[in-house]
């Protein structure tokens, strides 16, 4: 099976995936463009406008999960 996401639809941005706010410690972030912490990120998406990522910086700990 295969399966691809882009992460361009705002209807959907995460391509029907869910992130689970009631377990996890922090989330997905869509974004354009270049991550908030610097060096540590794309500059722009492979492909289309958007992309997802998890900020691992401060305040972020081991063993801290993004579902």
């Amino acid at each position: 099976m295969s399966w691809s996401c882009d992460f361009e639809d705002d209807t959907t941005p995460f391509c029907g995936m869910v992130q689970d706010r009631k377990t996890d410690q922090f989330d997905w972030t869509r974004q354009t463009g270049r991550t908030p912490s610097g060096a540590t990120g794309p500059e722009w998406a492979f492909s289309g406008k958007y992309y997802a990522y998890i900020e691992a910086s401060d305040p972020r700990q081991p063993g801290d999960e993004a579902m």
